[in-house]
């Protein structure tokens, strides 16, 4: 996951009070799924302002294909052992109606704000030297856009692989039920259901196996730092760096 525009054109430039907070909070759940080989990814990320856009990243060695409600790439097979090649789908249930672009190819590998960042041309020469076995740059990479700007966006994307160029056979559909959102994954051997509340750092698996049924809550941390008026002199503190002068200090953003 990345977010765009995160730091401004101070940043890096000027001192610490130069920056611009750009992100409140975000959290990511990370599920996976050994049974049936699915991979549920979800974010929930709060910006200062809503003109602050978020991009969900997948990055690839290879071009992908964009897909009605996602994506799929695939990985050629290789003459060595491990490397027999797959397919990874991608379907995108949040945020609904999501903008989906990839980027990348030749002179685009490494473009971000109209600039290829390819140290001039030479870092592919310099990775093909390394051999086979110790460098895959990619190429190409996925961007998931939200459709309006928001302050708060959630992003819910199931990962779907499989080995050779054949599409999983899976069935996925998103699942909406009072504050809750989740998806629902039909494998060759179970039933998951992947529940979220906006909000909360956690997740409720509900697993269906014939007549069974197996319930499971798992959470992450809630308390965050505070980000009210004073954050910067806050860390300063934290970091024994408190101003000498308190009239010299910079201003907070």
């Amino acid at each position: 996951m990345t977010f765009d525009r995160l730091t401004n054109a101070a940043s890096g430039s000027g001192t610490f009070s130069a920056r611009t907070r750009r992100v409140e909070r975000f959290w990511r759940i990370f599920g996976y799924d050994r049974v049936d080989d699915v991979v549920v990814v979800f974010d929930q990320v709060t910006s200062t302002k809503a003109s602050f856009r978020k991009r969900w990243l997948l990055h690839t060695i290879d071009a992908p294909a964009i897909l009605a409600g996602g994506f799929s790439v695939t990985v050629a097979p290789q003459e060595r052992p491990g490397h027999g090649g797959g397919r990874l789908t991608g379907k995108v249930l949040l945020p609904k109606e999501a903008v989906i672009n990839t980027i990348g190819g030749h002179g685009l590998e490494f473009f971000v704000d109209d600039k290829n960042y390819d140290e001039n041309g030479t870092l592919y020469e310099t990775i093909r030297k390394l051999g086979p076995t110790n460098g895959e740059p990619g190429s190409w990479r996925i961007e998931v856009i939200p459709p309006q700007d928001a302050t708060d966006d959630q992003f819910l994307v199931v990962l779907l692989p499989v080995a050779g160029a054949s599409f999983p056979a899976h069935r996925v559909r998103l699942l909406e039920s009072g504050k809750r959102v989740g998806c629902e994954v039909v494998g060759s051997n179970r039933t998951v259901r992947w529940w979220f509340e906006p909000g909360q750092n956690g997740a409720d698996v509900e697993v269906f196996v014939g007549t069974d049924i197996h319930r499971y809550h798992v959470s992450g941390p809630e308390a965050t730092a505070s980000v009210a008026p004073g954050w910067l002199g806050w860390i300063k503190s934290m970091l024994g760096m408190g101003s000498r002068n308190p009239a010299a200090s910079g201003s907070e953003k």
